[in-house]
């Protein structure tokens, strides 16, 4: 059944979690050949959104026809989502606004307010600076709220093959996107990484896989899939070895995150359709906490320091 749970989905969830926390945690001493890899650990979050456009999709395929479909779903995500985002808003305006009670003028004239509506990133991309403290990573989550209120009604009234013909277009469209922001606002580079349109490649790609795997799972076993998922892996890693790995070169910002993609939905295709032995050994690597093992990736450290990362704050 293409609905059924896929346990070693959660340990690839793992790794994208793994490659995010080393990035922005990196130890104090790392060897140089090493630290130059960490660095790249942002494209962890590229992983989360094939795997979001991969699951949100497959799950909206498989409930369309549902009574209260749009309903039960927001309210799923929002239960989901709400609760914790609302959390790091308010912590954030105790320790930016405060003391007690919160200077809400001040938090209005910060513009925090596009925060508490899912749209930091469309400030984050005009102001072209990230905002301080816990509201940094909140951007993802916003592409990802932003994602879940339109996509829906995508879903209830297309035909599948109408479905797959708009996430294709939706790859194509985010690549012109970033090309055209970066030829217009050359100065700014916060756009192309944080808003929803030029990064819904990554969740169209994940949809696309959905889709196939549902009515042409033939398609996705051809040895086509691995050739492109090295190509596009290696092309990735030449950008980062010519470019360096930040997210903010030209080459990165445009036919990079590209790549990356489109490795990382190849990577998902090897593992959840071919079953490539040693994505399912890497996937279910144990985190042991207490007798049992699970199909997670944790990180621990308790024998050496941890620094936070100081450079460009991709998150």
């Amino acid at each position: 059944m293409a609905s059924e749970r896929i346990p070693e989905l959660d340990g690839l969830r793992g790794l994208a979690i793994l490659a995010v926390l080393i990035f922005h945690l990196s130890p104090a001493n790392i060897p140089l050949f090493a630290a130059y890899f960490v660095q790249a650990g942002w494209l962890g979050v590229d992983l989360f959104f094939v795997l979001s456009g991969y699951l949100i999709t497959g799950l909206l395929l498989d409930s369309a026809e549902r009574p209260g479909y749009y309903r039960n779903f927001i309210a799923r995500r929002t239960l989901r989502i709400f609760p914790l985002y609302y959390v790091c808003l308010i912590l954030a305006c105790i320790v930016d606004f405060g003391p007690w009670p919160i200077q809400w003028k001040n938090f209005a004239i910060a513009g925090n307010w596009w925060y508490a509506g899912f749209l930091g990133n469309f400030q984050v991309t005009l102001r072209n600076y990230w905002p301080s403290g816990v509201m940094t990573p909140l951007w993802s989550l916003q592409v990802e709220e932003q994602f879940y209120l339109t996509f829906p009604f995508l879903v209830a009234v297309l035909p599948r093959k109408a479905l797959a013909r708009v996430l294709i277009a939706s790859v194509f469209a985010a690549l012109v996107l970033r090309v055209g922001l970066l030829l217009a606002r050359p100065a700014n580079i916060t756009g192309t990484y944080v808003l929803m349109p030029c990064r819904m490649d990554s969740l169209a790609l994940g949809g696309l896989i959905a889709i196939a795997r549902r009515d042409f799972p033939e398609a996705l076993r051809g040895r086509w899939v691995g050739f492109v998922t090295v190509v596009s892996a290696a092309f990735v890693v030449w950008i980062c070895w010519k470019y360096g790995p930040s997210p903010w070169s030209s080459a990165m910002r445009t036919a990079g995150f590209s790549a990356a993609d489109i490795a990382f939905t190849g990577i998902l295709v090897l593992l959840i359709v071919q079953r490539r032995p040693f994505l399912i050994r890497l996937c279910r690597m144990p985190c042991w906490f207490g007798s049992e093992p699970s199909p997670t990736v944790c990180i621990c450290s308790t024998d050496r320091q941890w620094n936070w990362y100081t450079g460009p704050y991709p998150r």
